[in-house]
């Protein structure tokens, strides 16, 4: 019927071969010239190779998905791809770019801080390779630039996950001194 050389269901008991007809009936869809036994599966919710399967992997026109397994947009960097015609299962990121796909939190562009390890022993809830803390320096006041500026920190340096003391200056310039008065409490060193 659409002319590809494979038959469809239509049959016809003749001695010699009548016109329009083959000697097979192994077309799945005999109204497209492009859906036939060894036909190119595209993405178009049809079976072109006619082996009883739609969109299957791998098929002309599909998208590259990364396993995401903790679910928050970012696919794993560590396990390979598969390209589909439309997301399945876990993979559902065209993004391979989550540095710890255990843990929704960690994902690229995290702003906040966190406590505890992401799952691991890293703190890289951001995914720049790095464990940066929310307080780098040690707090007080600030005189280098000439004025008198607020830096909060703890008393001594923390690493991630370690309690201290957390200072929360106020700092105010009296004409040529700086007048530090602290605010202290216990704390955690926070880190993304």
């Amino acid at each position: 019927g659409d002319g590809d050389g494979y038959g469809g269901a239509t049959t016809q008991a003749s001695c010699s071969q009548p016109a329009g007809y083959v000697s097979n009936s192994s077309d799945c869809n005999d109204s497209n010239a492009s859906d036939k036994p060894g036909g190119v599966e595209t993405c178009d919710s049809r079976d072109n190779d006619c082996d009883g399967s739609v969109d299957e992997q791998n098929a002309s026109g599909c998208t590259t998905y990364y396993y995401d397994g903790d679910s928050d947009g970012y696919g794993s960097g560590s396990v390979s791809g598969r390209c589909t015609c439309s997301p399945s299962g876990y993979y559902t990121s065209v993004s391979n770019t989550d540095c710890y796909d255990s843990n929704s939190s960690a994902k690229p562009g995290q702003t906040a801080y966190f406590s505890n390890t992401r799952g691991d022993t890293s703190y890289d809830y951001n995914c720049n390779g790095f464990n940066d803390k929310k307080y780098s320096n040690i707090g007080g006041c600030d005189t280098s630039g000439g004025g008198c500026t607020v830096v909060n920190g703890f008393t001594v340096t923390r690493s991630c996950g370690q309690t201290g003391t957390l200072n929360l200056p106020s700092c105010t310039d009296i004409i040529v001194t700086c007048l530090q008065i602290d605010s202290t409490s216990s704390a955690t060193q926070t880190c993304r």
